[in-house]
């Protein structure tokens, strides 16, 4: 199904929660060097980082992807701003 031409598509639907919850994030590393024989040293390190309750965002209108045989775009290929600009219904230029 296609949208009509001029029409505002996708609409974005978003929700907000009716209950807050605080997100938070922990960060966290440990290291441990040693010095061994003949001017070497030995570093070893971990360092990890997790978050809690952290806010999504939804995308309920999401459109399904395209075949790639119906797909304009070639993978990783970048959109422009030319590429999302629809023009309004009945615009017309005027240095024509």
């Amino acid at each position: 199904m296609q949208p009509a031409a001029g029409s505002v598509f996708p609409l974005d639907v978003t929700s907000i929660p009716t209950k807050a919850t605080w997100p938070y994030a922990q960060q966290w590393s440990f290291g441990v060097q040693r010095e061994l024989p003949k001017a070497f040293v030995l570093n070893m390190a971990y360092v990890g980082s997790k978050g809690t309750k952290l806010t999504v965002e939804r995308q309920l209108n999401q459109l399904r992807p395209l075949p790639a045989s119906e797909n304009p775009f070639a993978l990783n290929e970048p959109l422009t701003i030319a590429d999302c600009t629809v023009p309004a219904p009945n615009y017309q230029r005027l240095d024509h």
